[in-house]
């Protein structure tokens, strides 16, 4: 076994990393863009979709909160949503006044072919790149993740 390399952190390849981080988020979205196509979608619906999926009965402030993006922004593409046939729109149990977005049967179906595309592909990485390498590959998307998290936080309480 070869010692860990001390200069990890020198910008070339930090850059590096950075770099493939973008390679694979566009071969990820190439790579679904037919099944996408398929079902009238685009990555951005996808990702509304997939939440509201995985997070089950999110409210408009929810998955703006969730996504990044402003309340304005999100509703004009939730409210195609609703129009296609995608989503819908129920009363939050307890407070009529709050609607809950959920999946259509067609649209969970076009999720779970992009999911399982997606599935495919992190399968055959994690094989080839053994436990070890896909245990600090987590552990990186983890603290990447909450280093969002404490920005978001911080934006949001200012």
């Amino acid at each position: 076994m070869v010692a860990p390399n001390p200069l990890f952190l020198r910008d070339a390849d930090l850059d590096r990393s950075l770099a493939l981080l973008l390679d694979v988020e566009r071969e990820l979205g190439a790579r679904a863009a037919l099944a996408l196509d398929r079902a009238g979608l685009a990555a951005t619906d996808f990702r509304i979709l997939h939440l509201a999926v995985s997070r089950g009965g999110l409210t408009l402030s929810d998955l703006a909160r969730a996504l990044g993006l402003t309340k304005q922004t999100l509703s004009r593409q939730v409210a195609r949503l609703l129009e296609t046939g995608q989503l819908e729109r129920e009363p939050a149990a307890g407070d009529r006044r709050k609607l809950r977005l959920t999946v259509t049967p067609a649209a969970r179906q076009a999720v779970e072919e992009v999911l399982a595309l997606h599935r495919r592909q992190l399968r055959s990485a994690f094989r080839k790149a053994g436990p070890v390498a896909v245990e600090g590959f987590g552990r990186v998307l983890a603290e990447l993740a909450e280093e969002t998290g404490r920005r978001e936080r911080t934006r949001d309480a200012a």
